[in-house]
């Protein structure tokens, strides 16, 4: 059961779980004791699931949650906590100038991946074969490509992660873009397998593997 709220959890986003995890910073930044922090944060917590996540769980999970509710808000925290953490991570260290060089892309996208707990390895700017960044997991490899554009990505790009993955010998590969993708880049990236992310959804790379791997 816990798994499965966790799962649904991680899955979500938007600009009500930026507004709570700002305000996750904002307490934090005052220097509560954890049990004062966790007391000012639970109703805006509980607020959270109730009003944005309540329609996604089963009669089941909504059953789970009110008794976890009544019970006190450790078991709330330890379920939902380390997403709004995770978002909170983000927006302190997500910023990305317009004017950044494609190098200086790389170096923000190894930064979010160490965000989101990957340990990371930024190739060379020659020779790479077709990887930007190598980064891993417990037994997850993951090779990205990172394009930093004023126009769409195309085939190439996931021609060249494709290629990446096997001479890596990566579980995974990804292509990251501040832009879009083309369709045609689109669609062999369904046969290729290889991942496609807008920058902003790069925090969120567990979900994106996952999703592929059906979990």
């Amino acid at each position: 059961m816990e798994a499965a709220l966790k799962r649904k959890f991680l899955a979500f986003n938007g600009s009500e779980l930026d507004r709570v995890a700002r305000r996750y910073l904002d307490l934090q930044a005052r220097g509560y004791d954890t049990e004062r922090f966790r007391k000012t944060f639970a109703p805006e917590l509980a607020g959270f699931i109730e009003n944005h996540l309540w329609g996604e769980l089963s009669d089941e999970e909504r059953d789970f949650l009110r008794h976890t509710r009544n019970e006190g808000d450790e078991t709330l925290f330890h379920l939902f906590e380390p997403r709004i953490l995770l978002r909170a991570t983000y927006l302190k260290s997500s910023y990305r100038s317009p004017t950044m060089t494609p190098i200086e892309f790389e170096k923000w996208c190894a930064k979010m991946l160490r965000a989101a707990g990957w340990s990371t390895q930024e190739t060379k700017a020659t020779g790479d074969q077709g990887a930007d960044v190598i980064a891993t997991k417990g037994d997850l490899r993951l090779v990205v490509q990172c394009k930093f554009y004023s126009s769409p990505v195309g085939n190439k790009a996931v021609q060249e992660a494709f290629a990446a993955k096997t001479h890596y010998a990566a579980t995974h590969a990804m292509v990251v873009t501040n832009a879009s993708f083309t369709p045609a880049a689109q669609r062999l990236s369904t046969s290729t397998r290889v991942i496609l992310v807008h920058a902003d959804d790069l925090i969120s790379v567990d979900r994106w593997i996952q999703r592929q791997d059906g979990v």
